[in-house]
């Protein structure tokens, strides 16, 4: 393959946060509506309010969030997972970001999702892409079902990167030529990795980047062609 793309999945490629919605979906499939929305109600409630204290970056609430998968099947979760996907998800796609993917393919480009989500709600996406690899945040699981524990550290801004560094270094790859998209802060060392970086939908950082640096591109996936 000729050059690698990494793609962050939340906000840049789908216009949603994929680990709150499929989680919710998943909550009031197997509790029902209002037990589901009553849960992820409260689950919401504890990440506000970690939000407001000290304990508020990004990479800290990913991992008080997964605290809540303890116990959670992993094949119903899985399950669940794949048809929020089929009947929600795939609706929610950027479509000027999947023909940039589309365009890649063409060139022969490797296809790398790069997320703080999770493998179960991230695969399907995978699939429909067909992306070639999925570097995300790992959950533990014991005899099939989530300890809410996390395999290392999240994938959110520098486990980014980590995770970049360690797929190019076990597949003997180049990050010459390769192509980085995102649209958050913590997107940036994802970005900085990238010979050719992309800002998607975040007209401020993206003005905040062409500072440092000059040929950070812009793609603004709502504007009518």
């Amino acid at each position: 393959m000729s050059y690698s793309v990494f793609l962050d999945v939340d906000e840049t490629l789908i216009n949603c946060k994929t680990l709150l919605a499929t989680f919710r979906h998943h909550l009031s499939a197997v509790q029902g509506v209002l037990m589901g929305e009553s849960r992820f109600g409260d689950i919401m409630a504890v990440l506000s309010e970690a939000q407001a204290s000290d304990n508020n970056d990004r990479a800290s609430l990913n991992q008080l969030y997964y605290r809540h998968f303890a116990g959670i099947d992993v094949v119903s979760l899985t399950a669940t997972c794949e048809s929020w996907f089929n009947s929600i998800g795939i609706k929610l796609l950027k479509t000027k970001v999947c023909d940039e993917i589309v365009h890649h393919q063409r060139c022969n480009a490797r296809i790398v999702l790069v997320s703080g989500s999770y493998h179960a709600c991230l695969d399907p996406l995978a699939r429909y892409l067909k992306a070639d690899a999925v570097l995300c945040t790992e959950l533990v699981s014991e005899q099939g079902i989530y300890t809410g524990e996390l395999q290392g550290p999240p994938a959110i801004g520098e486990g980014k990167a980590r995770l970049i560094t360690e797929y190019i270094s076990q597949h003997r790859l180049s990050l010459s030529g390769s192509r980085a998209y995102g649209d958050h802060q913590s997107d940036v060392p994802m970005l900085e990795m990238a010979d050719e970086k992309v800002v998607v939908d975040n007209y401020d950082l993206y003005s905040a980047l062409s500072e440092r640096w000059p040929e950070v591109e812009w793609l603004d996936s709502q504007q009518v062609s």
